[in-house]
């Protein structure tokens, strides 16, 4: 094997965050987004009252994070165009709800042009909710293939119905039915057309469509049948909702017992629940939620599921069971909006003095989680906004969308258009004025004026870089992690232990392998060997790289001997297994790369990291980190889930030399918890 340059190193960031699935979350933010669409030559424009807020509109910079995103995005290998007007259709949206319509209409005329299917349904319903009714329905002549043409249909229909256009829905579906055939077998159709027929009340269609999803698909009949007894409810027909919801409960009780359909009836009991509450049977309700309570028990990922049962609780005003249930949740976001949604109940139910301290909790709770947990968390701050102003709490309205624009400014500007359109629609629906403040933090926002280190920072910084100059010392001294590990790592065993337990990792990365068996007979001392090893070899050849910037000079220098050259050769006729990790294979590992090791420490003696030539490379590096955006030279972050760290104990992560350290506080002193490696 050649020697390891960096360049021949596949960079992907070692675990440091967890990232949320990003599908269920650009699924939800979807289909929550109220926003408008408009075609200014096919009908007039509705009339939208224009706030205080609007008098002067400072979040017109959006605009202009919108024109950088699309100039990056322009120069991709790919077609950039469905992946830009997601972003069109929400500035859009943000200017109806503020109340200028004209710029919406502007800006959705593009979007329109360029109707593709990644945005077919998001577009058409825009153009529903800003009531182009007939547009809507016309540019749906526009989509190719007949089966998303039905399903966009199906959910213009309900749109339409939501809307109280029922003559209009009525004749849209018709037409479906009508091509309905080749896609029969889709259940959600089904239920979409069953609930828009008992919205615009005509209930045996509605129930005649609803019985026809298979059982197989028993979660999505539940969904039907549930909002079919709804809108019975809402029409003051109670004893029909009623025998509407024991069909929904017998559909509920046959969704299969596996994790995923686990999920499915827990929700299923959380919806059907709700509208007993809504047909004001809370005897009925109550019976409902505790099986689901039981069902949510039996799943792994318990917590959505009982943020959906703790909220109807709330909707029941049996606040305290509400409360018990969040705390009992593991996943915070999810407690957090519990607390939300029964502040938001306890308000309307003229408690006041009791709901104000848990929409504090709310509030304060998601101003400490770490935004990569925590994918709604501008929304969440929207709309803590929203009840905080409804409840005349106007001072803290501010403070919370005041601190969404404080987070907006540290994401990376992919994130950031989206959440200033959330913020702006948070200012508008509470009715507040955008502040001398909020105008401040979104000049520096679309700015990208850099964010200043506070004092407390600067303080920690000056020491981490203190105890990383002595590191860099002692590995030029030595050359060799083992002895940094004993010198400057943690002593918490556990995170010790987890720092060698990523050999596992080097070694998937070695063959190429998704997940090799492990042997048995590893322990810790193999794994910090076979670790270190290979991460001795990849930063002396860093480090060398930068003494030795001409690569056929540094291939001179590193060109290992006869005698070692045949190890080499040697360990790959041996053959690191992708199918079993050997004690045996890693152990001549370990054996031939500190043969390696032991010449090359002979060709980068102490006096080369002292060069000037090495200091010019390193000072160029640094350098070009400064102008990515994705890499920030010092940040303190609030925990480490993957060593255990818990979120309120700080984690300093400085790149300093070409090491990523990751330090925190052990018995006074600053200790490397780990480096950011990177495969």
């Amino acid at each position: 094997m050649k020697f390891l340059k960096p360049s021949f190193v596949k960079i992907l960031q070692f675990n440091l965050i967890n990232l949320v699935c990003l599908v269920l979350c650009l699924s939800l933010v979807n289909q929550s987004r109220q926003i408008v669409s408009a075609n200014q030559l096919s009908s007039k424009p509705r009339t939208v009252s224009i706030p205080q807020a609007v008098d002067e509109y400072p979040f017109d910079c959006v605009l202009s994070l919108r024109d950088q995103k699309n100039s990056e995005v322009s120069h991709l290998p790919f077609n950039p165009s469905a992946n830009m007007f997601s972003d069109e259709i929400e500035l859009a949206a943000m200017y109806a709800v503020v109340g200028q319509q004209s710029k919406a209409l502007e800006i959705l005329a593009q979007a329109e042009k360029s109707l593709t299917q990644s945005n077919d349904i998001y577009l058409c319903l825009t153009l529903v909710s800003a009531e182009q009714y007939d547009r809507a329905i016309e540019l749906l002549t526009k989509i190719e293939k007949l089966e998303d043409r039905v399903e966009t249909s199906v959910r213009i229909t309900k749109a339409l119905a939501e809307h109280k256009q029922n003559e209009k829905a009525a004749g849209l579906l018709s037409q479906v039915i009508a091509n309905f055939k080749p896609v029969a077998s889709k259940a959600f159709i089904l239920s979409n057309i069953a609930v828009t027929y008992a919205k615009i009340g005509q209930f045996e269609k509605a129930l005649e469509f609803a019985r026809r999803i298979e059982n197989r698909w028993a979660h999505v009949k539940t969904e039907a049948f549930s909002e079919i007894a709804n809108e019975y409810a809402k029409n003051g027909n109670k004893s029909e909702a009623s025998a509407i919801l024991k069909q929904a409960l017998d559909a509920a009780r046959i969704v299969g017992n596996d994790e995923v359909n686990l999920l499915f009836k827990a929700e299923n009991f959380a919806q059907i629940a709700a509208v007993y509450v809504n047909n004001e049977q809370k005897a009925e309700a109550l019976k409902v939620l505790s099986e689901g309570l039981g069902i949510a028990k039996k799943t792994e990922t318990q917590s959505l599921p009982l943020e959906k049962l703790a909220v109807v609780y709330a909707q029941a005003k049996e606040y305290d069971t509400a409360l018990n249930i969040a705390k009992s949740i593991d996943y915070k976001p999810s407690e957090l909006d519990v607390y939300l949604e029964t502040a938001k109940e306890m308000l309307k139910d003229g408690q006041s003095a009791n709901a104000l301290p848990i929409l504090d909790q709310a509030f304060e709770g998601t101003r400490k989680l770490k935004r990569e947990n925590d994918t709604f968390k501008i929304i969440r701050l929207a709309e803590i906004a929203i009840v905080y102003a409804n409840a005349n709490q106007t001072a803290r309205a501010y403070d919370a969308l005041h601190f969404a624009l404080q987070t907006i400014r540290l994401e990376y500007s992919s994130t950031q258009i989206g959440h200033l359109i959330e913020t702006a629609k948070g200012f508008y629906k509470a009715n507040l004025k955008i502040d001398a403040e909020s105008k401040e933090q979104l000049r520096k926002i679309c700015a990208k004026e850099p964010i200043p280190p506070t004092s407390y920072e600067l303080e920690k910084r000056r020491k981490c870089e203190a105890v990383a100059d002595h590191f860099i010392q002692r590995w030029h001294e030595t050359l060799d992690l083992n002895v940094l590990f004993d010198e400057m790592y943690i002593a918490n065993p556990q995170q010790r232990k987890r720092n060698v337990a990523m050999f596992y990792g080097v070694y998937k990365f070695l063959v190429g392998s998704a997940g090799p068996a492990v042997e048995p007979g590893f322990n810790d001392e193999i794994f910090q060997a076979g670790f270190f090893a290979f991460w001795n070899e990849v930063y002396l050849s860093d480090e060398g790289q930068l003494a030795i910037p001409n690569d056929q000079e540094f291939d001179r220098h590193t060109q290992l001997p006869p005698d070692v050259l045949k190890e080499e050769e040697a360990l790959k006729t041996t053959a690191l297994n992708d199918k079993e990790m050997s004690v045996k294979s890693v152990q001549k590992f370990i054996e031939v790369t500190n043969l390696k090791l032991a010449f090359l420490r002979k060709q980068f003696p102490r006096e080369v990291f002292e060069s000037a030539t090495y200091r010019a490379s390193l000072q160029q590096r640094y350098e070009e980190q400064k102008k990515n955006e994705f890499e920030k030279e010092f940040q303190i972050i609030q925990g480490f889930s993957d060593f255990g760290v818990k979120d309120e104990v700080e984690v300093y992560h400085l790149k300093r030399g070409v090491f990523d350290f990751y330090f925190i506080e052990e018995a006074g002193k600053l200790k490397v918890l780990t480096l950011g490696f990177e495969l």
